[in-house]
Parts: C-alpha cells; sequence; structure tokens
C-alpha cells in the first residue's frame, strides 16, 4: 500500500483523521461535527492507513465485526499496488482539466466517506481499475464524470453512493480532489433509520447504472446493511443451521456461518445451496436433516465448487451405502481428478445446472465402477428427473448408463448427431436409428412414479 500512501499524501504526518474514536466504537464530537459520527463511515485514505476504529468495533447492522470485509479490502489494495508497481501512468495528478468546473463541485478526496455497512469494499474490482489506468494513462476527469454523493447535514460528511474505486484511482494518481454531484441531504434531526433508508435506495440506484453486481455479492450486502429480503433472511437462517454450517458469500455479509468455522465456503451459489436444503419443490432437494445425515462424508470430498458439491450431496443422499462407498472412491481416483474440474459445470442445460452435473457424475462413476468389476452400479432409476433435460442430455444418460456406451463414444456420436441434425434429412443419418431407439427406450422403457417420484420399468 505504499504506493497508495506516497500518492495521497498519506503519511501520519501528513494526514490527521478527522475523527477520533473511544473504546466504544464512536466516533467523538469535534469543532466540524454536531453529532457523533457512527465509525462505520470512514474514508478511503482512513482504511489505507489503518486510522480508523478497531475493526472489531465497526459493527454490521446485525452487530457481527465488519472484520472480514475491512481485510479483503486491505488484501485487494496490496494486489492493486503490487500490480500497478512496474506499469507506466501518470501519478502526479489528474491527465485533463475538468470540464464546466461552475457547474460542479469539487471535494477533496480524503473528505469524502463511504459507510462500510453499504460499499462492497470486500469485492474491489482490481482487474478493472488497472484496466481504466492502462487505458487512459492515468485518472481522467472525463472517465471519471461525477461521483454521487450525499450531503449529510446530521454529521457534517459527505457520503460518496458509487465512487470508491474512483477515488482509489485518484489517490493512485496523486489527484486531490474530484468532480461530484449531490444527490440528497440529510437534515440534521433525522434518525439513523431515515439515514440508512435513503442511503441504501441510493446505493442500490447506484449500482443499478454502474458495474454489474453479482447476485452473492448483492445479497451479502444486504445483510451486512440490515436490508434482507424475507427469502434472503431464510437463506441465511438455512445456511447457518446447526445441522448444515455452510458459508456463502464474501466478506463480514456473507451468509451462514463464519469462514472458519465450517469447511463448507462458498464464494456464490445461493440459489444452489438453497434449493437442496430450502425449497421443497426441488427436484434435488434434501432438506437439513437429510444433509445432517451426509456432511461428514461429502467433507471428503467436496470440490470447492458449488454446483458439483450439491450434486455430490443429492447423490451421497440419494445412494445406498455401497453406491455411496463407491462414489466416494471415484471422486477420490484420478480417474475424476484428471478430468478438468470445467467439464462438471460447464455448459450445462440452461435452469438446470445442477441436474446436468448429476447426470455427467453418474455416467462417469458408472463407466469407472463397470471397467474395475464388470458390471453397472447406477441405474436410470437413480435419477427420475431425467425426462426434464434436452434431448442431448437424454441421450448421453441412456446411452452411457443403459445401452453400456462408453461415454468419449456415446459423447462423440451424440455429438455428430446434432450437429448434422438441421443440416441433414433425418433418414440421412446414420446415427438416427440409434437414437430413436434411445428415445424410445426413455420415453416408454420407464415411468415416473407420481407418487414418489421414482422411475419404475
Amino acid at each position: 500500500m505504499d504506493i497508495l500512501k506516497k500518492y495521497a499524501i498519506l503519511n501520519i504526518d501528513q494526514f490527521n483523521p478527522l475523527i477520533m474514536f473511544d473504546p466504544k466504537g464512536f466516533g467523538t464530537p469535534n469543532s466540524n461535527r454536531s453529532k457523533v459520527l457512527p465509525n462505520y463511515y470512514v474514508t478511503i485514505p482512513q482504511l489505507i492507513n489503518d486510522t480508523h476504529d478497531d475493526p472489531e468495533n465497526i459493527l454490521d447492522a446485525e452487530g457481527k465485526p465488519l472484520t472480514e470485509s475491512i481485510n479483503l479490502f486491505k488484501k485487494s489494495v496490496k494486489l492493486l499496488t503490487k500490480k500497478l508497481g512496474r506499469l507506466k501512468y501518470k501519478k502526479n495528478g489528474p491527465i485533463d482539466k475538468i470540464s464546466g468546473k461552475k457547474k460542479r463541485y469539487l471535494r477533496a478526496v480524503k473528505n469524502l466517506y463511504i459507510n462500510l455497512r453499504e460499499q462492497r469494499i470486500e469485492a474491489i474490482e482490481v482487474e478493472n481499475i488497472i484496466d481504466n489506468l492502462i487505458t487512459d494513462g492515468g485518472f481522467s476527469y472525463k472517465s471519471a464524470l461525477l461521483l454521487s454523493v450525499i450531503d449529510n447535514q446530521k454529521y457534517k460528511i459527505r457520503v460518496t453512493v458509487d465512487g470508491m474505486h474512483r477515488i482509489l484511482m485518484a489517490l493512485l494518481c496523486g489527484v486531490d480532489k474530484v468532480a461530484v454531484q449531490e444527490l440528497e441531504e440529510v437534515l440534521p434531526n433525522a434518525t439513523q433509520e431515515e439515514i440508512e433508508q435513503i442511503e441504501h435506495d441510493l446505493f442500490d440506484a447506484a449500482n443499478a447504472r454502474s458495474a454489474k453486481v453479482d447476485t452473492s455479492t448483492q445479497k451479502c450486502n444486504n445483510k451486512k446493511s440490515g436490508n434482507m429480503t424475507e427469502k434472503e433472511k431464510k437463506q441465511d437462517a438455512a445456511f447457518a443451521d446447526p445441522r448444515v454450517r455452510i458459508c456463502v458469500g464474501t466478506g463480514s455479509g456473507a451468509f451462514g456461518v463464519r469462514r472458519s468455522k465450517t469447511v463448507f465456503v462458498y464464494d456464490g451459489g445461493f440459489e444452489e445451496w438453497w434449493k437442496i436444503l430450502g425449497v421443497t419443490s426441488s427436484k434435488y432437494y434434501i432438506g437439513p436433516d437429510n444433509f445432517a445425515d451426509i456432511r461428514d462424508v461429502l467433507a471428503t470430498i467436496r470440490t470447492g465448487k458449488r454446483c458439483i458439491d450439491v450434486a455430490l450431496a443429492y447423490l451421497l443422499h440419494k445412494f445406498d451405502k455401497h453406491q455411496s462407498r463407491q462414489l466416494v472412491q471415484y471422486i477420490k481416483s484420478n480417474s475424476f481428478k484428471n478430468i478438468d474440474s470445467e467439464y462438471w459445470d460447464g455448459g450445462v442445460q440452461h435452469g438446470n445446472g445442477v441436474e446436468t452435473v448429476i447426470f455427467r457424475i453418474v455416467s462417469h462413476l458408472n463407466e469407472w465402477y463397470r471397467e474395475l468389476q464388470g458390471d453397472n452400479i447406477v441405474s436410470l432409476d437413480t435419477i427420475p428427473f431425467l425426462n426434464i433435460m434436452n434431448p442431448e442430455t437424454k441421450s448421453f444418460v441412456v446411452g452411457s448408463l443403459a445401452r453400456e456406451i462408453k461415454i468419449e463414444s456415446n459423447q462423440a456420436m451424440i455429438e455428430e448427431f446434432f450437429d448434422n441434425y438441421d443440416d441433414v434429412q433425418r433418414e440421412e443419418n446414420p446415427y438416427q436409428e440409434d437414437f430413436d431407439e434411445i428415445n424410445d427406450s426413455l420415453n416408454t422403457g420407464f415411468n415416473t412414479s407420481p407418487i414418489d417420484g421414482k422411475v419404475t420399468f
């Protein structure tokens, strides 16, 4: 972070924090402020220089420390400065002049605050900052446009809504002031609840028009700021369930348990885990009780990729003891490890990602077992929802499981058939007879029981 300290003129001799913090974690009044400033309002220079309150004292809306989010911010800044160390860009001021100065407010970078409960400090887009600096050759007022701020008259501060990344770029380039527009003001008599609502609404609006925010980051931000939907509250509770103990998301707002308290840690994947744990209508739902039964075994073969692990959880629940033991052996074998991990959850059927992974795993597991033991270990009744899948997946699974076609040959045949399907008359396709037989076996060879969803022949 030395480069940021250097060009932002943030060493301790030159930079005096405006807020002094007491042991309770709240700022104390000074000549510039009429009210006590909550300690989750900080400037970017304070974050960089560790001149804010102890992270353990800075709490989210649920009263939990924001330590992890702050640490992730510092990690991103360290990575950013390392990557920029050898790059050439203007570091002693902006590359252009601000236009329309009279119509814009210029504010000192060191005096612009962020709300740690609202801002995505754990999701700094390092590569995007680097690309912008390389493209422009430094900080450009023209490219940066206007930062949106809230004029908080209660605390006599200005809080940036969407300017965190641009402030970082300004500091990297030795820029003292940035152009802002004031979207909203907070009156001196506003309650904290009113302030938080104003900020959250504007942050949501700003995120909608700025860089795309992934679902997991948005959900974590909602938790951190105390703005979870009812569904998000249920998801958080499901992942934190003592029978489950899953951490989903990054930073201090992650759903479920703390990362240090579990081996099941995922940066995203709310919906996949939610469907297996909390959505009874899901095709691969097993619920918390059943998850508890397979949890310890799953911990020994987890891959860290959400769709794969969810698929494995479903299969461990669905399989009998012998099948489960063989699944564990297969996942630990070189036969599984030598397959690129991107294969399992890449190019999945839209809307049926986990289902696709399930079918791929059972097909490969069955071939692996058949080569070792000369017999099948998985049959079509293990996966009762095959009928919802597209023709390619149906053909692949039936060919691999029911017809015992080697996966490599089976996949090649399927790809050739469907590649030629639109270009060649069906009766001319050499594989049509094979596919007709597969489809007939799939559509008429078994039926799904309306009671338990199992497949019967």
